[in-house]
């Protein structure tokens, strides 16, 4: 049984995600099906029933499209396809197929805000600055020394810029919501306070859920948690869903962050931990966001 049908949430008319668990899975380090040491799509069919029995609403795919990876599988060069070293488009269509009759979602990891050097839009835009695909980078000229306009860094030291487009967002939702059922736009969104999150949810017309990374880096502490679940709440247009996010790809296990505990646990801790939420009255709103390596030993 899914953590929305214990919840409640299934059948109140909300959107599906209202109440979800979404479970990531990097994809090459999850289950590799033919024995070329790296993980793929037809690894997780074999394992779907698992899945389901952990009570995920849906999945989270680690980039699947092609890509040189140089930031591994982040760099897409090609938007339409899959990654040979992951499956084919038939099995994607399958995965999803299977995971629909299990009742769960599979999300795919887009990377919009840009693209692998290798990706044909990309070779267009650098070719000129008449490029058809010019406009679709962000373009600046350096400094007279050759080197980039600012010395601006990123959480990891190396150059960066950052942009939030409102209009790109509603854009999207717009798209989004033009189909039947609606898409689910799922931000992976960086920011260090509630209100910085709130932005990106716009007055509900832009992403319908953004991570929490505040929550995920918060030492787990009630009175700690407690105090940016009520900031979350209060900073949220009305309606909107908070994600109440464990981990993701970039960070450590929760288990680990939050229980002091090595990644080997076994599977029951990690139930504990994403159960806790579906048995309170009335439950949490929003959704729970754990990431791969929690319970996978009982794969």
């Amino acid at each position: 049984m899914s953590h929305a049908q214990v919840s409640g949430y299934q059948g109140s008319g909300m959107p599906w995600w209202h109440g979800a668990v979404v479970y990531q899975l990097y994809v090459r380090s999850w289950r590799d099906s033919n024995d070329d040491g790296y993980g793929d799509l037809r690894g997780i069919i074999d394992r779907l029933d698992y899945l389901a029995w952990l009570g995920a609403d849906a999945i989270w795919l680690s980039p699947t499209m092609p890509s040189p990876d140089d930031d591994w599988g982040y760099d897409v060069s090609d938007y339409t396809g899959v990654h040979p070293e992951l499956g084919t488009l038939a099995d994607l269509d399958e995965l999803i197929a299977q995971a629909g009759r299990r009742g769960m979602r599979v999300l795919l990891d887009l990377v919009p805000n840009h693209t692998s050097s290798e990706h044909p839009w990309f070779a267009d835009a650098a070719s000129s600055r008449q490029a058809a695909h010019r406009s679709y980078y962000v373009w600046a000229d350096g400094r007279p020394d050759g080197g980039p306009p600012t010395n601006w860094l990123d959480f990891t030291g190396h150059p960066a810029w950052q942009w939030h487009d409102s209009g790109v967002y509603r854009n999207w939702r717009k798209i989004a919501e033009s189909y039947s059922p609606e898409r689910l736009l799922l931000g992976e969104t960086w920011v260090p306070d509630a209100q910085g999150l709130a932005a990106y949810y716009g007055d509900n017309d832009e992403l319908q859920l953004g991570f929490n990374f505040p929550f995920a880096f918060s030492g787990f502490q009630p009175a700690r948690l407690a105090a940016i679940v009520e900031q979350t709440l209060a900073a949220l247009p009305p309606g909107a869903c908070p994600v109440w996010m464990g981990s993701n790809h970039d960070l450590g296990r929760f288990p680990s962050r939050w229980c002091d505990q090595p990644a080997s646990l076994p599977p029951e801790a990690g139930e504990v931990l994403l159960t806790t939420s579906a048995e309170q009255t009335p439950p949490s709103p929003g959704v729970l966001r754990p990431w791969e390596g929690v319970i996978t030993t009982a794969t």
